[in-house]
């Protein structure tokens, strides 16, 4: 028994010795910072103005059946023609059913694959019951000392901006790619991109079969982001979420409240939302979330590194902490969101159906008809119709981090601000880079802009702003982007 003992004993100190050894030598692997030439002069002030300019128009994308002002569209590409010239010049380009623009920079070795840069100018509406909420007005472009205010100020009039005036001051200063650089700007984003950005990749697939690699919004730099992590956090995203809506319907007797049967329509519809969300989809840890992990862990304390560092033997009790927020959570599984529900028409009226949307956000690994089956088999009710909405999106491919382009993006990054730690991660919503899925495996989603935490409710939100000296500092990634990734 007390030999027993002592191999079991053994066994312990051994297994306690793995976990400290991994925990210790465990190693994020920053690169370092790429080394940069210094950027040719370019007049900020004018970059500022002609950003606030842009948040002066309001470019909103509507959900159908509204449609696009398309007064205001045409003013902003009137804009944008204007305010660059030499882009406007110098590089071939062409509307996309009206609104949308691409641009083609030949490069200087047709054989090489080409590169395509991504920004949308469309922003969401203002809720009129916010307005005294915002600081100024929604469509002010105002500038302060410390920020530049307005919708699309974040999403995404910053990228177009700054991509705009860093081609603006590259094409000033003689420079010529040596891979072609594509610019694509689209207009309806916001509303599925199917009309912008979905035009434009297909055009473009059909002329090329491969691409160097795509950037489009996604991460940014943000301070705060991760618990326990004082440095700033730059996330690119390297795959994205599917996104599908499920309606729920049942049917019933109908008649008067006073006789009810055991159970209406709508209490069975009931019983199966509750059977829905007391069983979510299985967690686990996708590639994008182990990047993640092992970017960030040797730069938090040690109570968390150790599990990060030992994910093969302590994973189930990482995975079971990160379950307990509805952020991390949502890292980890197929998210269920109940968003809908109706029936009945009176207090006294028994219904004779009832329905419920479900809104899932789908983890990359299953499909949307994963979803479907999953809760068919979870409400377990076939008096219960399930069916897909239309406008279903597939989760993205995950794009590679074990090549030369990310490795190069992110000294890139930690040199336009050097205090980053750099991270892969798993983008939340949709962007427009999902149309390219299939032409490369390497999209990049990340907008080179600072922000703190909180300033990530502004997104869509109310004071939606980013910091002036931030809107430089994108503007000098995409100068050296162009360069430095080629």
């Amino acid at each position: 028994m007390k030999k027993i003992a002592g191999i079991i004993g053994i066994g312990i100190l051994a297994l306690v010795a793995i976990i400290a050894w991994n925990t210790v030598t465990f190693n994020g692997q920053q690169p370092p910072a790429a080394s940069l030439k210094p950027m040719a002069a370019f007049d900020e002030p004018a970059a500022l103005t002609h950003f606030s300019k842009a948040l002066q128009i309001p470019t909103i994308s509507y959900e159908p059946p509204l449609t696009i002002d398309s007064t205001v569209f045409e003013h902003f590409v009137t804009y944008l023609e204007q305010t660059y010239p030499e882009t406007f010049s110098q590089l071939q380009w062409q509307r996309v059913n009206r609104f949308s623009l691409l641009f083609q920079w030949k490069g200087s070795d047709p054989q090489l694959a080409p590169i395509v840069l991504m920004a949308h100018y469309d922003v969401v509406p203002v809720d009129s019951s916010s307005l005294t909420q915002w600081e100024f007005d929604p469509f002010s472009g105002k500038i302060t000392d410390e920020y530049i205010l307005g919708r699309g100020a974040l999403d995404d009039k910053v990228n177009v901006i700054a991509i705009l005036e860093a081609v603006e001051a590259l094409l000033r200063s003689h420079f010529r790619p040596q891979r072609t650089v594509y610019i694509a700007i689209g207009h309806d984003e916001e509303i599925g991109g199917n009309h912008g950005a979905r035009q434009i990749a297909r055009q473009l697939i059909q002329k090329h079969s491969r691409f160097h690699f795509v950037i489009d919004e996604g991460g940014a730099v943000v301070q705060g982001a991760v618990r326990g992590i004082d440095p700033p956090v730059a996330l690119i995203g390297i795959a994205e979420k599917g996104y599908v809506t499920l309606e729920l319907r049942t049917t019933g007797t109908g008649g008067h409240s006073s006789m009810p049967p055991a159970h209406t329509a709508i209490g069975r519809l009931a019983a199966g939302i509750t059977r829905l969300e007391n069983h979510p989809f299985p967690a686990r840890f996708t590639p994008p979330t182990r990047g993640f992990l092992t970017a960030v862990a040797p730069y938090m304390p040690v109570s968390a590194r150790v599990f990060i560092a030992n994910l093969s033997l302590l994973g189930p009790v990482l995975k079971k902490a990160l379950l307990k927020s509805p952020t991390t959570a949502a890292m980890l599984r197929t998210t269920t969101a109940v968003t809908v529900i109706r029936g009945g028409v009176k207090d006294n009226v028994i219904p004779t159906g009832a329905r419920a949307l479900v809104n899932f956000r789908i983890l990359p690994g299953e499909t949307s008809d994963d979803v479907q089956k999953y809760v068919e088999q979870t409400v377990a009710d076939t008096a219960i119709r399930v069916e897909k909405l239309n406008g279903a999106i597939e989760p993205s491919p995950v794009s590679r981090t074990d090549t030369p382009i990310f490795t190069t993006l992110r000294r890139l990054i930690r040199a336009v601000y050097p205090e980053a730690i750099t991270a892969p991660y798993l983008v939340m919503g949709a962007t427009d880079s999902r149309y390219y899925a299939g032409a490369t495996d390497r999209v990049y989603r990340f907008s080179p802009v600072f922000l703190q935490k909180a300033d990530l409710s502004r997104i869509h939100g109310i004071n939606e702003r980013v910091r002036t000296d931030s809107f430089t500092q994108a503007i000098r990634f995409y100068y050296h982007l162009v360069q430095v990734l080629q």
